[in-house]
């Protein structure tokens, strides 16, 4: 059976925000060489196609989005978001873009 992946657009709401410092590359304890990695602004959101006052969330979809420092600057716990994900038949879901709703 193919792995069928389609865009999915819905909206959602911050859970947790975490920062990431940057890394300098090192060598693991298996001996490979692990690269020097950037500052990183991540941000965890719950999304559902049926978003509503009224009814909550029906079968919510949480992932991490890696955002731009302004925008991870924006957001709090619970503010609104439209996201972005790759949605797959194998379950592995991967996220596109995060967009902050006024």
């Amino acid at each position: 059976m193919a792995n069928i992946k389609r865009p999915v657009m819905e909206k959602g709401i911050v859970l947790s925000k975490e920062f990431k410092e940057k890394m300098e590359s090192f060598k693991g304890s298996d001996g490979q060489l692990v690269p020097e990695q950037p500052d990183r602004y991540i941000v965890t959101v719950a999304s559902s196609y049926d978003c509503s006052k009224e009814n909550g969330m029906t079968q919510p979809q949480i992932l991490q989005y890696k955002v731009d420092k302004d925008i991870y600057e924006k957001l709090n716990y619970l503010s609104k978001v439209e996201v972005v994900y790759e949605l797959s038949t194998s379950g592995t879901n991967k996220p596109i873009s995060l967009t902050p709703i006024n």
